[in-house]
């Protein structure tokens, strides 16, 4: 899966010649994902992320992927509480990796680091990424662990995207809301599954689906849609307190 990494900042591959004597101190600081409305969730993440946010399905007709939605308004991610902390307990894969990041070098995926983040130093705060023979440390090998994992789940979950689309199961998301103040927002650009078409579809089909996992991620997305009602719940707050 290629990416387009919204809030990273100044990304830069990781190397031994340039990290050499760098730490990463991690925090529960989320600010860096405030200004995004979604962010790209795995199909493996779909039980644990079903009980606080709508899952969709976000991209083109060359590819789309399944996302968390996180507010109404573009830049908008109702799930910071403060000025920082992540108001949900489950926290997605893709905010969880900051600050590192999968870069698509054009003939393979490269292990990138955001510098910006204010946890990268030089200071011997947290985490060192090279030891001083120049080896990866015990830290850097865990994180290029988890993305190499995190970039097979994110394949699998553009291939069951792009099978919903074949099975013309998806449609465009119309989502209008009004809050008492008479604000009105319109949500647009995202995709849900089609309860009919998912219910005329041919039981040779669903047979399938249901033994690769697919039917189990289509009913847990659309068991997800309720928490539209929680999404409005916390624009309202935000709304009420402007």
């Amino acid at each position: 899966m290629s990416e387009n990494p919204i809030f990273y900042q100044s990304v830069m591959p990781v190397s031994e010649q340039r990290h050499a004597g760098f730490f990463v101190q991690q925090s529960n600081d989320c600010s860096f994902s405030k200004a995004t409305n979604a962010v790209f969730l795995s199909v493996v993440e779909f039980a644990k992320a079903s009980h606080y946010y709508p899952i969709v399905f976000s991209g083109d007709d060359n590819s789309l992927s399944p996302v968390a939605l996180l507010g109404f308004e573009k830049e908008q991610n109702l799930f910071i509480k403060g000025r920082s902390t992540w108001d949900a307990d489950y926290l997605p894969a893709y905010v969880r990796r900051y600050p590192f990041i999968l870069a698509n070098t054009g003939s393979e995926f490269t292990v990138c680091i955001d510098e910006a983040y204010e946890g990268v130093n030089q200071d011997g705060r947290g985490e060192r990424l090279f030891e001083e023979d120049g080896s990866q440390s015990v830290y850097l090998q865990r994180m290029v662990g988890f993305l190499q994992q995190y970039q097979v789940e994110s394949q699998r979950s553009q291939t069951f995207s792009n099978h919903l689309k074949e099975l013309d199961l998806l449609e465009p998301m119309h989502a209008n809301v009004e809050l008492n103040s008479g604000v009105k927002m319109s949500l647009t650009g995202f995709y849900t599954v089609n309860r009919d078409r998912l219910k005329n579809l041919d039981a040779e089909v669903i047979g399938k689906l249901a033994k690769n996992n697919e039917l189990e991620w289509i009913y847990t997305h659309l068991a997800s849609l309720d928490n539209f009602n929680s999404l409005m719940e916390r624009f309202a707050a935000t709304d009420a307190d402007a």
